[in-house]
């Protein structure tokens, strides 16, 4: 009668016949587990880099043409920005802007840039910064007060090289509009490399505001420096 042999038995048969006469046995290739194998037809999905999900890659936000104008970041109707060339301001009018503001120290710039705004059918507001000094809760609450109004009036809040604009702008995106300090913080980090110098008087001026708020709410008198 014919039989069939089950086939591990076979394999260990021939692997015990080649040992008896010599031959030298092949390695031994391990078979994956059953889950690392793909479907047939099937790929595996590559993680996204855009975001959780493994959806597709967030896109680039688009590039901002204000000439020679550089950086520029955009947040809401805010362009945060390092100086304009006196022939950019024609430009970033036809975008939408109608508010420039420098904060740009006094003689920084070469030529009349509120001559160059007015003249593009913009307003100009001029908060000089210096230095860290500088960014005092009034200077602040100037730059408060026009931002808040960016949504019906599209602003360039601007300085040299944008770090002095992003360093105003942090009081105002994380109180005013919510953000929260370590989410402004993070935001700012995003766009330009600020030192704590700059950076951290803003994230306390966005603690005093959210203090102030919250006594005011309670009813409590918040504490002061320099009370006793």
């Amino acid at each position: 009668m014919l039989m069939f042999v089950r086939t591990p038995l076979l394999i260990g048969c021939l692997a015990l016949s080649a040992a008896m006469v010599g031959c030298d046995a092949s390695p031994v290739v391990p078979i994956p587990d059953v889950e690392d194998i793909p479907d047939i037809g099937t790929t595996r999905e590559t993680p996204s880099m855009g975001g959780g999900g493994g959806g597709p890659a967030a896109a680039a936000p688009p590039k901002i043409d204000f000439g020679a104008t550089s950086p520029v970041h955009k947040r809401d109707n805010i362009y945060l920005a390092g100086q304009p060339a006196e022939d950019d301001f024609k430009k970033i009018a036809e975008a939408g802007v109608t508010r420039v503001v420098s904060l740009c120290k006094e003689g920084e710039v070469s030529w009349d840039e509120k001559a160059a705004v007015e003249a593009a059918g913009m307003t100009f507001y001029h908060f000089p910064v210096a230095s860290p000094d500088d960014l005092t809760p009034e200077l602040y609450d100037k730059v408060r007060e026009v931002l808040k109004e960016s949504d019906e009036n599209p602003t360039l809040l601007h300085c040299k090289g944008a770090v002095r604009a992003e360093a105003a702008f942090i009081p105002y995106w994380a109180f005013d509009k919510k953000r929260g300090i370590e989410g402004a913080l993070k935001d700012v980090a995003s766009m330009t490399s600020i030192s704590p110098n700059w950076r951290d008087k803003g994230a306390l001026y966005a603690k005093q505001l959210q203090d102030e708020a919250k006594a005011a709410k309670s009813g409590d008198t918040p504490d002061k420096e320099g009370d006793q």
